[in-house]
């Protein structure tokens, strides 16, 4: 069995066996909690002492790695809000830049009839022709603006941040806060981190508001956040204040 000093990094539950460490106490901030534990696949004790060396290892050098982080600043946090409303903002735009033409549409009709001609398709049978038109309603329904699937899926999510926002729960953007602070090798304190949370499930709220107004065809207002941006040695940065919300 394979030990470090006094502790043991091999755990048995149940049968199968887990690795275990215990989060050193200047990480236990950082890691979000005070021991590591993952399940190694095996029964057998001679495996499981062979599988869980890489398992600690790779523990190991993600202590090493946040030992060397930097605290994230106030010009991170500001970045990575900022790109997370305009990300939103960009995505829906992508994705109207796509909406279909009546031509795009109506060649769509023209394959959906073809193809009930060609496979004999019953038109009294209604699964069969939903099958048949199936890309047609796609195509029609993304022109529906507010009425729309995309529309209505948008204000599922809005209901849903608004909800999380108000309970404190953060599981909507805790992957964004993590994408960013390993791609730029930092460390956030967690008090620090539940503010941040708070603050991107307000960005996105607001561009998700914006996008709601494009469905109705307003695009006069495309942002409420107080928004400051400032260059410095040619980067365009932002510094996104949301204190008023």
């Amino acid at each position: 069995m394979i030990t470090l000093g006094r502790q043991t990094y091999l755990i048995r539950r149940g049968g199968a066996y887990s690795a275990r460490l215990r989060v050193p106490k200047d990480l236990i901030e950082a890691v979000g909690r005070k021991e590591l534990v993952k399940a190694l696949g095996t029964n057998d004790p001679v495996e499981a002492n062979r599988r869980v060396r890489a398992v600690v290892d790779g523990w190991l050098r993600q202590f090493d790695s946040l030992r060397n982080r930097s605290a994230m600043s106030d010009d991170d946090k500001a970045e990575l809000i900022w790109s997370h409303y305009t990300g939103t903002l960009d995505r829906d735009e992508h994705l109207r830049a796509t909406i279909p033409t009546e031509s795009e549409i109506d060649r769509a009709a023209e394959r959906a009839v073809e193809r009930a001609q060609r496979e004999n398709i019953d038109i009294k049978d209604p699964i069969q022709l939903l099958d048949a038109a199936l890309e047609l309603h796609v195509l029609k329904d993304r022109r529906l603006g507010s009425k729309s699937i995309e529309a209505q899926n948008r204000k599922i999510k809005l209901d849903h941040l608004r909800k999380h926002l108000t309970q404190g729960e953060t599981a909507l953007v805790d992957h964004e806060i993590e994408a960013y602070l390993d791609h730029h090798s930092l460390i956030i304190e967690r008090a620090d981190r539940a503010d941040l949370a708070r603050q991107l499930i307000r960005a996105e709220i607001e561009a998700l508001q914006r996008t709601m107004e494009r469905d109705e065809g307003n695009y006069g207002v495309e942002c409420h956040l107080k928004l400051t941006r400032y260059c410095h040695r040619d980067l365009t940065r932002s510094v996104v204040m949301l204190s008023s919300l």
